[in-house]
């Protein structure tokens, strides 16, 4: 028997079914965060929070000449961990359960935007769930999670008529990370054709939207965070490469975010399918689709690389086109499939098969668990605790000052520039090292850093190595540059100044 269309209600996700997928998508973030270390970046918020909850304001190294500098990757999200941290908790665990709140949101989000339809909403959820990168984003403990979860809503309040959530929304889509301020451009021109829906939706962006920017410009002087300039700052430059060079950037950006993974190649003509209906149709399909894209010609035109933690709303993007892709072809073929059929995926897909992806998520999680935190962050913190119990004042010159700089207590030189803007006055760190001559260096166990300090014989003879912190326990101090790789992956040398006492480092 053949069937020639499926009626509404059996192509509608059940809500036993909606549960299972929502407990899929928990169930593989939990075993993420399990199985990987949060990002560098997340540190840096946490510092910025702990010193606003002890009132020192949003800023990294209190009382310095240069403060205040915004070097967070937001100040938004920034902000709220200091109204937990106030409250008593921990960055930590306060990360993890906003992470694991908006995973949950987006999920459903997700689900309402694709109107719950039974293919496109289980292959969207199974993506968003299993997707090896949103996984890792997820564990970060960085903004991500929370931006996709306003942006998601946003964009399907304003769908479902409810302006003045969707503006609310938009707005703090724009506190979290600024380029929230397209997405509420693309919504406003999106409520442009009913007056009076513009009007409610343009009035929380006009009033909160002012008194953000005022509050953000009297704080800093600035409306641009330095962060974001740190970015532009270093922009890739592929002039000089030629058309070579400009297309080979372009593929990096467009692989980063809308390629999640090689083995998804095969999936790209659907996922083209899918943005093509996508950006055909009116309402929230196009807008978010318009706004992923706009994304990625900023990134284009600034020349900045979209560092994979920026990309979390396009791949969540892609798991929408995807499944907009395979209910294009469910529309056209679905005739032709056999009503039994139609019946065994409707009936035990999901019931059946969400356990069984669960198990091998859980197997590959387990695989690829990190050591990071024990190894890396976790010695490296004590380390650096230790250091503050007996100079609290102690400077460091750090490569990297995420982990680092969340435990160490005096000041943190960013040789990135983040948070420290007169690091945008040297060339080289070597030359940052001499001029400030701080207590000690964190280096990056790789060729260039490395090699470039080895470089230096009279620095060198400055700074005796004392601590390694590896995610391979590898514990040498005395390295050869040439045997290095070009990406340290978390692997860090500690130097401390030779005129220091040798208790002075523990």
């Amino acid at each position: 028997m053949i069937v020639s269309r499926v009626s509404r209600d059996s192509a509608r996700l059940r809500t036993h079914e909606v549960c299972i997928l929502l407990a899929l998508v928990l169930a593989c973030r939990a075993l993420a965060h399990w199985a990987l270390p949060l990002g560098e970046d997340a540190f840096i918020s946490f510092r910025y929070a702990r010193n606003l909850a002890q009132g020192s304001g949003l800023v990294y190294n209190p009382g310095e000449p240069w403060e205040p500098v915004l070097g967070a990757a937001s100040a938004g999200y920034s902000a709220l961990l200091g109204v937990f941290l106030r409250l008593g908790l921990t960055p930590e665990r306060v990360s993890l359960a906003l992470g694991l709140s908006c995973a949950l949101a987006s999920a459903w989000f997700l689900l309402e935007l694709l109107e719950r339809r039974r293919v496109g909403s289980t292959l969207a959820l199974l993506c968003f769930a299993l997707l090896p990168r949103l996984g890792m984003l997820d564990a970060a403990g960085g903004e991500g999670p929370l931006f996709t979860a306003l942006a998601l809503g946003a964009v399907l309040a304003l769908q479902r008529d409810h302006a003045r959530i969707s503006g609310l929304l938009g707005v703090l889509a724009t506190l979290v990370r600024p380029e929230g301020a397209l997405l509420i451009l693309l919504l406003g021109w999106s409520a442009r054709a009913s007056r009076p829906t513009l009007r409610r939706f343009t009035l929380p962006v006009a009033i909160l939207g002012a008194l953000s920017l005022v509050g953000v410009v009297y704080t800093y002087g600035d409306l641009i965070p330095h962060s974001l300039r740190s970015a532009l700052g270093s922009a890739h430059d592929t002039r000089a490469a030629g058309w070579r060079g400009e297309l080979q950037f372009v593929i990096e950006v467009s692989r980063e975010a809308f390629v999640p993974h090689a083995l998804l190649l095969v999936a790209l003509p659907l996922v083209l399918l899918g943005a093509w209906r996508s950006l055909g149709r009116k309402g929230a399909p196009r807008t978010l689709s318009l706004f992923v894209l706009g994304m990625s010609a900023c990134f284009l035109l600034a020349r900045v690389h979209p560092w994979s933690w920026r990309l979390q709303l396009p791949l969540c993007v892609w798991c929408l086109w995807l499944a907009e892709g395979a209910q294009a072809l469910i529309a056209r073929w679905g005739s032709r499939i056999p009503s039994d059929a139609l019946a065994l995926v409707r009936e035990r897909a999901v019931v059946f098969g969400a356990p069984l992806l669960l198990l091998a998520y859980g197997s590959v999680a387990a695989t690829e668990r990190e050591h990071v935190t024990e190894r890396v962050y976790a010695p490296l913190q004590e380390w650096a605790r230790s250091i503050g119990r007996v100079s609290p004042r102690a400077r460091i010159l750090a490569a990297d000052i995420g982990a680092l700089g969340w435990a160490w207590s005096g000041t943190v030189f960013d040789c990135a520039g983040r948070t420290w803007p007169l690091a945008s006055q040297y060339t080289q760190p070597n030359r940052m090292a001499r001029d400030l001559r701080p207590e000690y260096l964190l280096l990056a166990v790789d060729s260039h850093c490395i090699g470039h300090f080895y470089s230096d014989a009279d620095l060198r003879a400055r700074y005796v190595p004392i601590a390694r912190f590896s995610p391979s326990g590898a514990q040498e101090l005395e390295l050869d540059p040439r045997a290095l790789a070009q990406s340290c992956g978390s692997d860090f040398l500690v130097f401390r100044r030779r005129d220091l006492a040798d208790g002075f480092s523990n």
